[in-house]
């Protein structure tokens, strides 16, 4: 699993701006994709 300063990097966002998307669920598309690409859909 890629980390998530490299995940941000590669999304052009600052990591904690990446964790802000992942925990409130509200991201732009692209970034929701990626986000399920990688850590998978929370059930």
């Amino acid at each position: 699993m890629e980390s998530r300063k490299k995940i941000a990097r590669h999304l052009g966002v600052s990591r904690r701006t990446l964790q802000r998307y992942q925990a409130s669920g509200n991201a732009p598309r692209a970034v929701y994709l990626a986000l399920v690409q990688i850590f998978g859909e929370a059930k």
